[in-house]
């Protein structure tokens, strides 16, 4: 066999012919593979996934900046400024809902994020005292009331004490 005028073995044609096809083949599967996001990389800083959630915070999408903060924390559960931030986030969120939806749902949400609030810094007063005004204002169970007071018929077996 002749390649470009020299005379090549056969089998290193063969080997020739195998290197350029993996190449080939290994270049467009990493071009069509999905990309990752390196934020999203579990070995990546947590630089950029407060960056997002503060970008979230700052145009006013607080499930992402609190889906952020958390990410950052699990990653980092000794920074004490994500939790604090995870805090506010939580809390401002409440309060919107509170306002919001308005009403028995309104404080439901509000109250689900003023606990998870709480839980991540029981010592926060403004947190507790947000918590506990929700569950003041929220709506309580109606107890049933007997229909009539049996102790008070003639002849009834109820027992009085």
């Amino acid at each position: 066999m002749q390649l470009r005028g020299r005379r090549v073995r056969r089998s290193s044609a063969v080997a020739l012919l195998l290197r350029v096809s993996f190449l080939t083949l290994l270049t467009a599967c990493g071009a069509a593979g999905t990309k990752t996001d390196a934020a999203d990389a579990p070995d990546a800083g947590v630089a950029p996934v407060v960056e997002r959630a503060e970008a979230a915070k700052a145009s006013g999408d607080l499930d992402g900046a609190i889906q952020g903060y958390s990410a950052a924390l699990d990653r980092t559960p000794w920074n004490t400024r994500l939790k604090s931030q995870l805090v506010a986030a939580y809390t401002e969120r409440a309060e919107k809902e509170r306002r919001k939806p308005g009403g028995p749902k309104g404080l439901a949400l509000a109250e689900k994020d003023l606990r998870a609030a709480h839980e991540l810094a029981p010592d926060d007063a403004t947190v507790t005292k947000s918590l506990a005004a929700i569950l003041v204002e929220r709506p309580r169970p109606r107890r049933r009331t007997p229909r009539c007071d049996c102790r008070s018929r003639p002849g009834s077996t109820w027992p009085t004490t």
